[in-house]
């Protein structure tokens, strides 16, 4: 089985493995960053990182001809409590291709977004921050690794969030599967209790709804009925309370006969 091998870095990188930022961090602190070309040959660029809103780099993207250098500006963004900072993860990583043939600079993003694989080298940076009167980097923890590079904004004034829609799918699955976010269903409908006191007929002629009318003839709850069947409904359980208060008075004259 063969393997194609990674190609090596063709640029030159000054600082060649990390970038140090010096506080005190409640402003922003900018490391440089030399890229150098000693090749015969045009190279493009592109500086990615793993923690995008923090930093800003101009510029992100460009080309070098041939033994041309170019300074990049890499801006920490500011930050009143560094601790709270996740240091660890901050890496940068400078990709680099050959020009294609036929290289237009108006077709650059375009010769990115066909590139093989194959045909990409990359540099990788990590970053270490001084504190306020110290003399020693505090170095990134390596006990796990950083997130994807990202690649910063076109106009290096933010940047891009590479692969946000791959993370708020995750998110999404993360919630999911914690139970955080469900789809709420609907609860069924609570049955009526048993042993409840029925209402009068009488008092039941006297409410509005056609519904209750209906109820108290069918025994459950109504459901969806025509103009027609309600008004019949209507008219029919009015007769019965009319009969049933004629029975009730009757009832009640009777008894005061007796007395």
């Amino acid at each position: 089985m063969s393997t194609t091998e990674k190609k090596a870095q063709v640029l030159q990188l000054e600082p060649p493995q990390e970038l140090v930022f010096k506080g005190p961090f409640n402003d922003v602190i900018t490391a440089n960053l030399v890229l150098r070309n000693p090749s015969e040959k045009t190279v493009l660029f592109k500086v990615k990182t793993t923690a995008p809103k923090q930093y800003c780099v101009r510029p992100n993207s460009g080309v070098l001809e041939p033994s041309k250098h170019q300074n990049i500006a890499v801006m920490l963004q500011p930050s009143a409590d560094l601790s709270s900072v996740d240091k660890s993860k901050h890496k940068f990583m400078v990709q680099s291709m050959y020009a294609p043939p036929n290289f237009v600079n108006d077709n650059l993003d375009q010769v990115w977004r066909n590139v093989q694989k194959s045909e990409l080298m990359d540099s990788k940076l990590k970053c270490s921050f001084v504190e306020d009167g110290s003399q020693q980097p505090a170095e990134n923890s390596q006990s796990e690794p950083p997130p994807p590079y990202s690649q910063t904004a076109q106009d290096g004034s933010g940047v891009e969030e590479f692969g946000q829609a791959e993370a708020g799918k995750e998110d999404l699955l993360m919630t999911s599967a914690t139970g955080e976010t469900i789809l709420q269903v609907p609860s069924p409908p609570q049955q009526m209790t048993t042993g409840k006191k029925e209402e009068d007929p009488v008092m039941l002629s006297m409410k509005t709804p056609a519904a209750v009318m209906v109820q108290s003839t069918a025994g459950s709850t109504p459901a969806h009925v025509s103009k027609s069947e309600r008004e019949e409904a209507e008219a029919e359980a009015k007769l019965r309370a009319m009969q049933d208060r004629i029975d009730l008075l009757t009832s009640e004259n009777s008894q005061l006969k007796v007395k």
